[in-house]
């Protein structure tokens, strides 16, 4: 939010200047509030493919309800559930 806040008076001065100012700060508005609601992190995931087992790899980052997976091997789309109250049980 803070970069975006400094970011909002530079493009100020590009016409329409409006619009960029506030884009810009609708896109810090967004982005602090995704970063302050999220609570869980995905740091390691080992899981299997349930089309070809292969070995199935995440990027870490935020973790989201259910988790997105592409096998590399074979190209499946899968996701990973994970129960909430694991989660919060793990995080305790």
């Amino acid at each position: 939010m803070v970069i975006t806040l400094v970011l909002a008076p530079a493009v100020v001065v590009i016409p329409p200047h409006v619009p960029w100012a506030l884009g810009v700060l609708a896109t810090g508005f967004v982005l602090a509030r995704r970063r302050w609601t999220h609570r869980f992190t995905l740091e390691d995931l080992e899981a299997t493919c349930p089309r070809c087992g292969a070995r199935l790899e995440a990027v870490p980052g935020r973790l989201r309800m259910p988790q997105p997976v592409t096998c590399s091997a074979c190209g499946h789309d899968a996701s990973i559930e994970i129960d909430a109250e694991a989660l919060e049980a793990g995080a305790a």
